[in-house]
């Protein structure tokens, strides 16, 4: 065999052990019947420097002002928060803290494992990038990748997901960082 049919060769097994492994390593988790997939929420980074431990001084100092800033009590979670409105866009902040984000803007650019996503992309990607969630989720045109992390074998959920909504072409329409009450 000559030597660059041989290289070629090792460089396609090395490609294929590291993907490989990579799918190995996905962190998933199984709740009724499906499997879906868990990322760890610090790994998540919103344009391009903002984490999901972002406070409202953070957001302003890399977004400006937003449209409105509205105080408004949630009856789901029982908390008071405070919405952050940018065209599109709503930012809700429970005592400093990120509560829930839904945009069906691309004003705000999401980033995880070098792919970043936002509303007008294409959803493919992220097809490829959480799997186990993209065929678990019923609900049509939508999927949730659990923000969490697993510990021993065991789910530490953060009790946050990561919802995102595409319409018959494939485009995201929406995405959303929730909270579950």
């Amino acid at each position: 065999m000559s030597s660059t049919k041989l290289i070629t060769l090792f460089i396609l097994l090395i490609s294929f052990t590291t993907v490989a492994q990579a799918q190995t390593q996905r962190s998933t988790f199984d709740w009724n019947g499906n499997t879906y997939d868990v990322i760890n929420p610090a790994d998540v980074k919103l344009n391009d420097s903002l984490g999901l431990d972002l406070t409202p001084q953070e957001l302003t100092d890399t977004m400006g002002s937003p449209d409105s800033i509205e105080d408004r009590h949630s009856e789901l979670t029982g908390f008071d928060l405070t919405l952050y409105r940018y065209q599109n866009t709503y930012i809700y902040f429970h005592e400093e803290c990120l509560e829930q984000l839904d945009t069906a803007s691309g004003n705000i650019t999401f980033g995880y494992d070098g792919v970043n996503f936002k509303v007008g992309d294409v959803v493919g990607p992220l097809k490829e990038l959480f799997p186990n969630s993209f065929n678990a989720h019923k609900d049509e045109n939508t999927f949730v990748v659990n923000l969490g992390y697993i510990d021993n074998g065991d789910l530490k959920s953060s009790e946050i997901d990561l919802i995102i909504q595409y319409d018959s072409n494939d485009k995201i329409k929406r995405i959303m960082v929730m909270h579950r009450p």
